[in-house]
């Protein structure tokens, strides 16, 4: 029995697991190997005589032996043919280096003040007094006493004195990492861009599906059409 016949009434799909294609890409690849590339070789004897004996769990074990065969090839062909390059380019570098910043301020300022208040005021006095006295019978009048008196009133406050005195500081820290980023590419030299288009251009010419076919095919059949 050819594999068209095989697989013509059983849900199956061997790109199930392959997570770098969608549901779509997975059915339009089965169908295409079914009907454009192997659908008419015979089946191969694990099809044949034991595989479908027991239904889905047969099928089950028909993936974990294609998946455990191909599937981390598939995956690794697939991440180099995807992989973003320069085909010119033979050599790069990609450097970062990070270094931690830490950073610490401390600002003070520091004030005295002083207030000096004094005060007062001083009165003087300056008193001269005569007393004078005339003879019973004498209308002529002569200084019988005197006095002086002088007196001075000083009245001073007491000085007053204030003083003040403040201090002020503030601290800052931070921490930080600055990072240097360097890359170097381009052709060093021993293989001419020529050569590195030419090899680029072989290799775009491989084909993963193509390649995945052929895998499935030493699994699945035996390489004999039949029509």
């Amino acid at each position: 029995m050819n594999l068209l016949n095989r697989f013509s009434d059983v849900t199956f799909n061997p790109f199930t697991d392959i997570t770098w294609l969608n549901d779509s890409q997975k059915n339009a690849l089965w169908i295409n190997y079914l009907y454009n590339h192997s659908g008419e070789k015979e089946e191969a004897p694990l099809l044949e005589k034991n595989i479908f004996s027991v239904i889905p769990a047969s099928l089950s074990t028909l993936s974990n032996i294609i998946n455990i065969t191909f599937l981390d090839k598939w995956n690794t062909l697939h991440d180099s043919l995807t992989l973003e390059y320069n085909p010119i380019d033979n050599y790069n570098r990609v450097e970062d280096t990070t270094t931690d910043i830490t950073d610490s301020k401390t600002e003070s300022t520091t004030s005295n003040n002083t207030d000096v208040m004094t005060g007062g005021h001083t009165n003087t006095i300056n008193d001269n007094n005569i007393n004078k006295r005339s003879a019973y019978d004498d209308d002529t009048y002569v200084d019988n006493e005197s006095d002086t008196r002088n007196s001075t009133d000083t009245l001073v406050y007491d000085s007053e004195t204030k003083t003040s005195n403040g201090e002020n500081s503030s601290t800052s820290s931070g921490t930080g990492k600055n990072t240097v980023h360097s890359e170097v590419k381009g052709n060093i030299g021993v293989t001419t861009t020529q050569q590195m288009l030419t090899s680029e251009i072989e290799l775009r010419r491989f084909n993963l599906i193509n390649e995945m076919y052929n895998d499935l095919d030493t699994i699945l059949t035996i390489g004999i059409y039949v029509y």
